[in-house]
């Protein structure tokens, strides 16, 4: 089971891929686990680097996940399913693209892919389905009043 090992309050991050999963070589469906146990722990950001196992980003900190080290093949079946063949096409002249997506009933995602010393990356974005209240994020009471200002 993919885990984040060392978290604040010793937590881990775990999901249920079996083995088999998380090293096809499409990938798709370990990545969105990978995806969904992140948003279960909070986390703001995922990065994938062919060769070396994601990083996920809760609360400022970089924690490493404890599976296999994602693969150019599996990273690149994860981010050609979710784009178009202009966007294909434009990644593969300019090595760079931004887009978004969204995993239903899981989360929206800002993602920028590009090639670092010849390795497939992405940097995922995880942005949140609700947006959290005032209260939510404890925001003082006098942030209230700017809501309500008019120009």
């Amino acid at each position: 089971m993919p885990a984040i090992a060392g978290l604040p309050g010793g937590g881990t991050c775990a999901s249920t891929v079996p083995a088999a999963a998380r090293v096809s070589a499409a990938g798709a469906s370990a990545f969105d686990e990978l995806i969904r146990a992140a948003v279960s722990e909070g986390a703001s950001d995922l990065h994938f680097r062919s060769g070396h196992p994601p990083r996920v980003r809760i609360d400022g900190e970089l924690y490493q996940l404890d599976v296999p080290p994602s693969t150019e093949e599996g990273l690149r079946g994860f981010v050609e399913g979710m784009l178009a063949s202009a966007q294909v096409e434009r990644f593969e002249r300019s090595h760079e693209l931004e887009f978004s997506h969204t995993l239903p009933g899981v989360t929206r995602m800002r993602l920028i892919l590009y090639v670092q010393q010849g390795m497939t990356c992405a940097a995922v974005r995880l942005i949140p389905e609700n947006i959290p209240t005032m209260e939510n994020i404890y925001l003082p009471k006098v942030a209230y009043s700017f809501v309500n200002l008019h120009a």
